[in-house]
């Protein structure tokens, strides 16, 4: 039964590394994008706007299970993500580069 706990802890560690990971990952990019690239500033306040939305996605799972809470939090910082880097996306790919 020790194992068994010791193994689930050790599992659940790992996840919560990952995601700050994964989190941290994502706000860096998108900040090195919207610092280094000419996008505009509306894009750039908008981008910036849902991004911070997303990174909402650990307290949304952590109200979920502690508190039982709705997942909407999770869902609607989840799209938001998918939102940034897909206007990211096209934003990026509008710009001029010079040779």
């Amino acid at each position: 039964m020790l194992i068994g706990k010791i193994n689930i802890v050790a599992s659940f560690l790992f996840v919560a590394a990952l995601m700050l990971y994964g989190f941290a990952l994502f706000n860096i990019a998108v900040r090195r994008v919207l610092l280094h690239l000419p996008i505009s500033t509306g894009t750039s306040r908008w981008t910036s706007g849902l991004a911070l939305v997303g990174m909402l996605m650990p307290l949304g799972i952590l109200t979920s299970l502690v508190v039982g809470m709705l997942p909407i939090v999770i869902i609607i910082s989840g799209i938001s993500m998918i939102l940034t880097m897909g206007w990211l996306t096209v934003a990026v790919s509008q710009t001029e580069t010079s040779s």
